[in-house]
């Protein structure tokens, strides 16, 4: 018997649409045409919905070290998150401002069983 993946990524994205919070993914525009001005203005901007978590970090030989990382699990049936993107959490991106916090995101990993991706888990910097 095999699983149909799509009807599960569907599951998935009601679920973390249903206790999920909303986050807004900022990536700088391809077609802003003053790449040297700051803010918001001229970047696209994406909704998100996640579940927010906390993952130790270990060393090579599996020890863990005392670090933390906060990891955010998002559906997969909207924009694909990117390395260079940035996150504001619990923000929609019509209550984003020049004032706005967004972190770093330093690794993203999709969970694609037999190619079709169900969820991104986003990994923040510290």
């Amino acid at each position: 018997m095999s699983e149909d993946w799509d009807e599960i990524a569907a599951e998935v994205a009601e679920a973390l649409g249903d206790v999920g919070m909303i986050c807004t993914l900022r990536r700088k525009s391809s077609t802003q045409t003053k790449p040297w001005v700051e803010g918001v203005l001229g970047d696209d901007l994406y909704e998100l919905s996640v579940v927010q978590t906390l993952r130790q970090v270990k060393d090579k030989f599996g020890t863990f070290i005392g670090e933390v990382k906060t990891v955010l699990i998002a559906n997969a049936n909207g924009e694909v998150p990117l390395k260079s993107d940035r996150v504001a959490l619990n923000t929609r991106k019509d209550d984003v401002t020049v004032n706005t916090k967004f972190l770093s995101v330093s690794l993203v990993d999709t969970i694609s069983p037999a190619g079709v991706p169900v969820s991104h888990e986003i990994t923040l910097e510290n």
